[in-house]
């Protein structure tokens, strides 16, 4: 299972093009991404959720996201860097491999689709 849940996480970060906008019920409104440094805290698929100390057994202790406040995000995942464009309207993130469905709830932004949520925490 642990080998199922990583292809995935590596399929969604290095690709993105398994993410889809969708809608999102639940998980906050969609709005701006403040300006910060934004640390992965969670994964979850179905019914595993990794997080914490956990994330480092799947290489994403250092996953995070860097918002510029101005609609320009950064992801890094596995060393390597992805550009994004937030269209707050649409509750979505343009990059070159596709959109990504996202929330913002207090301090906390969220990436999903139909299989799969990432959730990130503003650390500064």
């Amino acid at each position: 299972m642990r080998t199922d849940i990583s292809k995935r996480i590596i399929a969604l970060a290095c690709a993105l093009t398994m993410v889809m906008a969708t809608l999102m019920t639940g998980c906050g409104k969609s709005a701006k991404i403040d300006v910060g440094y934004y640390k992965l805290s969670s994964v979850e698929e179905g019914d595993t959720k990794v997080k914490g100390k956990e994330l480092k057994d799947y290489g994403l202790e250092n996953a995070s996201m860097v918002a510029d406040g101005q609609g320009g995000v950064i992801f890094i995942f596995f060393y390597s860097t992805y550009n994004g464009e937030v269209k707050a309207s649409d509750g979505i993130i343009e990059t070159d491999f596709g959109d990504v469905a996202y929330s913002v709830d207090g301090d906390e932004v969220t990436l999903s689709d139909e299989n799969m949520t990432m959730t990130f925490e503003k650390e500064y």
